[in-house]
């Protein structure tokens, strides 16, 4: 009998998952902005209270606290794609550049072990031809360019309402539950709104951090265009484990084509690898992993999990939610065994 009811359990917790990843599959479109809006408002949270301390109506401190969170991003988002811009446009010789280097070492190869991986006449050939290669990719990317628009204008609008109507879930959560499920929900979105924030406030920290190092050893070593590569590198290590490594690898290809000087190049590497040493194991786990009390495997997991459903956002986002999954065991009494997993 006991064994047929455990079955039944795991059947049903197997069925849930598999419900809960199909829903967050095909409702992606929706879910992606709202959670980003979720997360958002634990940030503009405390502004909004501070404004309505200073005589602001409700609507109008949540419109304010969204206008302004648009300002900033913003005006980081066109920071970054000037500055890309302008760095292709002043070294256009960046291609070329690079080009010869990886052909000058294919070439070395090729003397050392006799094996060829280049070949010089296939590329003249195939060069005949570039913008017809290069349709089908830029086809892509502007059929993607409305679709993420729509994601990036829907973010702010949601933003507004949970601000706007952040007492409704409480009073709907009040009448409609009995006082046993009032103390078990009460309990959980305590644990929740403390994982998050946690989540944040030591996100905010460490993304700090990193770019001010890391813009202190680009600049000290002499590689053009040190604050830019110094925030991109900051807002790409948001990803735990995979953003630093893209970061890393971009960043040496660029100081790799425009400096003369081979000690340079590796000097910035055995810097940067420093920085990822000791981000992943010292400052993420103790700004990040230690709030939120989980090992980086069901982390590195978790990003895995949400490149494959909701691609580069749910590398992001699904560290937060994992919070709030942790959240919901350790508020179940039923489900608290299963904290065990989370612990580091």
């Amino acid at each position: 009998m006991n064994e047929n009811k455990y079955l039944t359990n795991a059947t049903h917790a197997v069925l849930l998952i598999l419900g809960v990843l199909a829903l967050m599959i095909v409702g992606q479109k929706l879910f992606i902005p709202l959670t980003w809006a979720f997360l958002f408002s634990f940030v503009l949270h405390p502004f909004c209270r501070f404004l309505e301390k200073h005589r602001f109506g409700r609507t109008t401190a949540s419109l304010t606290a969204v206008l302004v969170f648009c300002f900033v991003s913003g005006f980081i988002l066109i920071y970054l794609i000037y500055e890309a811009v302008r760095i292709l446009e002043n070294e256009p010789v960046l291609y070329s550049k690079m080009k010869e280097q990886i052909t000058a070492l294919l070439a070395k190869f090729q003397e050392a072990t006799g094996v060829a991986l280049y070949d010089p006449q296939a590329e003249s050939n195939s060069s005949s031809e570039p913008l017809m290669k290069a349709l089908p990719w830029v086809a892509k990317q502007v059929s993607s360019i409305g679709e993420n628009l729509v994601t990036v204008l829907l973010v702010p609008i949601y933003l507004f309402f949970m601000l706007t109507f952040r007492g409704t879930i409480k009073r709907f959560v009040r009448h409609r539950f009995e006082q046993e499920h009032l103390d078990f929900l009460s309990l959980l979105l305590k644990n929740s709104r403390n994982a998050v924030q946690s989540y944040l406030n030591g996100t905010l920290v460490l993304t700090a951090l990193v770019a001010l190092v890391t813009f202190i050893i680009l600049l000290s070593l002499g590689i053009r265009h040190a604050f830019f590569f110094s925030v991109f590198y900051a807002i790409l290590s948001l990803i735990p484990y995979i953003g630093h490594l893209i970061a890393f690898i971009i960043i040496i290809v660029f100081a790799w084509v425009t400096k003369d000087s081979g000690l340079s190049v590796i000097l910035v590497a055995v810097a940067l690898y420093v920085v990822n040493v000791s981000q992943e194991n010292f400052l993420r786990p103790k700004l990040i992993g230690n709030k939120m009390e989980m090992n980086s495997m069901v982390v590195f997991s978790a990003v895995v999990v949400g490149g494959m459903i909701w691609g580069l956002s749910g590398m992001v986002l699904f560290i937060p939610l994992l919070g709030v999954l942790k959240a919901i065991t350790v508020s179940h009494g039923s489900l608290k065994s299963y904290t065990t997993l989370f612990e580091p």
